[in-house]
């Protein structure tokens, strides 16, 4: 997956180790590092979160071959500004709803005590059947400090949690200036990026 829309899934290696990362082929998942595209925020979350399954909450984590279990995958959008919010999906909600949210400022007082980066946001999503969430299926909240927000030039977006961003912020920023200077804009005139998504592109 792309960028700011990765999806790590929570699974096992090849030696049974729990891991949070890329899904292969045969259903092993690979350590986060191995995803080249992501950053150093991701990877810290990912690892912190890993330790959290390792070492605090009995709730388990799917398994694909017995379709029992709970925790699924993760994905993680942030802002330059060190803040993040994680969306998670999760299977047999019904199963283990009351546990998950019994725990929830467990999780959430873990993330914030073991990581540098700033927490806003967790959310989550259930897989029904072999179905993945979409944008348009029901998202809760798990915890909300506030909106994520990111400022670009002289524009600030709010990055709803299941929104694909721009996350090359410098690089557009730089792009953006110079479309300015190559183009003839008049003191009362409006630029207008088309066909780009959202308009940051």
């Amino acid at each position: 997956r792309y960028r700011n829309n990765i999806i790590f899934t929570i699974g096992y290696d090849s030696f049974l180790q729990l891991q949070i990362g890329p899904l292969q082929v045969d259903k092993t998942v690979k350590p986060v590092e191995s995803n080249l595209l992501c950053s150093n925020l991701a990877v810290e979350i990912c690892n912190i979160f890993q330790r959290y399954l390792l070492e605090v909450t009995d709730i388990p984590v799917f398994q694909p071959d017995r379709y029992h279990g709970f925790w699924r995958h993760i994905q993680i959008r942030e802002n330059t500004e060190g803040e993040y919010l994680i969306n998670l999906r999760v299977h047999n909600l019904d199963s283990y709803q009351e546990v998950f949210h019994q725990e929830g400022e467990k999780l959430v007082n873990y993330l914030k005590h073991n990581s540098q980066y700033q927490l806003l946001q967790i959310n989550y999503q259930e897989i029904v059947g072999r179905k993945e969430p979409t944008p348009q299926d029901p998202i809760h909240s798990y915890y909300h400090k506030e909106h994520l927000y990111q400022t670009m030039l002289d524009k600030i977006f709010m990055i709803h949690p299941l929104c694909f961003f721009q996350v090359n912020y410098e690089t557009a920023a730089m792009i953006f200036e110079k479309v300015r200077e190559i183009i003839e804009i008049k003191p009362n005139n409006t630029l207008l990026d088309l066909c780009c998504g959202v308009g940051i592109y």
